[in-house]
Parts: C-alpha cells; sequence; structure tokens
C-alpha cells in the first residue's frame, strides 16, 4: 500500500513538473510570436463506423466533462488531428471529474492523461529505465491505436520519479522514438 501511494505522489509532481514546464515552453515559445495562442485544441469525439466523420469539440473549460462513449477520439495538435482509440473505455481509473485518465498503470509504468491540455504522461517507475520506456510508450501506442508518427504529434511529457532514479528527477523525456529523443 505504501509503494501505491508514493508511487501516485510520484506521478502527481511528474504531472506537476511536466505541466509547469509546458506552460513556461509555452509562453516562451509564443512570446514575439504573432498570434500564437499557447493552447491545444480541446478533445473532440467522433464516432468510428457511419457519420459524418466530423468531431463535435467538449468545451475545456468545463469542471465536469461527459465520458465519451463513441469508439474513437480526436485530439487536435499545431500538427493537426490525431485519431485514436477511446482509451476511456478501457482506462484502468478515471478521476471523478474526469480530467484526469489513467489509461494503464503497473509496476513499471503509467500512462495518463490530462484532459485540460489534452496532453499525455508517462511515469517510468521501474528500473532498467530504457525496457520501461519501450514498454510503456508500445502500450502507449496499442491503447491509443496509433502510429508512432502520429503519436510524435502529441503532447506526451515522459518522467522518472526520484525514488526510482535520482539522476532524471525534473526532467521531461519525449517520446524515444521522435525526432528530438533523449536517451534514458
Amino acid at each position: 500500500m505504501r509503494k501505491k501511494i508514493i508511487t501516485i505522489a510520484a506521478i502527481v509532481i511528474i504531472l506537476a513538473a511536466a505541466w509547469i514546464g509546458w506552460v513556461l515552453w509555452q509562453n516562451r515559445a509564443n512570446s514575439g510570436t504573432p498570434g500564437g495562442s499557447g493552447s491545444l485544441p480541446s478533445v473532440g469525439t467522433s464516432t468510428a463506423s457511419g457519420g459524418s466523420g466530423a468531431a463535435s469539440s467538449s468545451p475545456s473549460s468545463s469542471l465536469v466533462m461527459e465520458t465519451p462513449t463513441s469508439t474513437a477520439l480526436v485530439i487536435g495538435t499545431s500538427q493537426g488531428s490525431v485519431s485514436m482509440n477511446n482509451f476511456y473505455k478501457s482506462a484502468d481509473y478515471i478521476t471523478q471529474d474526469q480530467q484526469t485518465v489513467v489509461i494503464r498503470g503497473t509496476d513499471q509504468y503509467s500512462i495518463q492523461y490530462n484532459a485540460g491540455d489534452s496532453s499525455f504522461s508517462i511515469g517510468i517507475l521501474s528500473t532498467p529505465l530504457e525496457a520501461a520506456r519501450q514498454a510503456a510508450e508500445a502500450e502507449l501506442l496499442s491503447a491509443l491505436g496509433i502510429s508512432k508518427q502520429d503519436a510524435c504529434k502529441l503532447t506526451v511529457y515522459e518522467g522518472v520519479p526520484a525514488y526510482v532514479s535520482s539522476q532524471y528527477v525534473g526532467r521531461n523525456f519525449p517520446l524515444s522514438f521522435c525526432g528530438n529523443a533523449t536517451p534514458l
């Protein structure tokens, strides 16, 4: 039980650090850039079979959002929209306000979705770090049903809590297969 509490606390710390880093990065990237909004489009849902295929957006400002029931989700990014499996349906845990979705949590890693900014977080929770990272990234691709190329369009934060390795505390690692990858 103590390990579970420490793991959850570490994930919360990683998410907070990643969010702060993202906000600072967006502020720096958008200063002096005309027309830069600094925010990602909100999550939309669409059905995978039939229908017009158009995505309908739910307002990201509402405190409690309705759980998507369609078979697919569409997340808008600065590099275009990414269509994926509805991970809400197979999630390990969804917070009561439905703003955080634990897509998968194991002893090796935790994969979460933050509805507030349409970002994903991966906590690497065991050593060897690279093996846990590879397993987590493979699970992310599988759970979302997307390609590596589409995954690189998403905002994904990877981090390692202090209890796993103090060497990487506070650092954010991009996905290992994306162009800006950093080895662990």
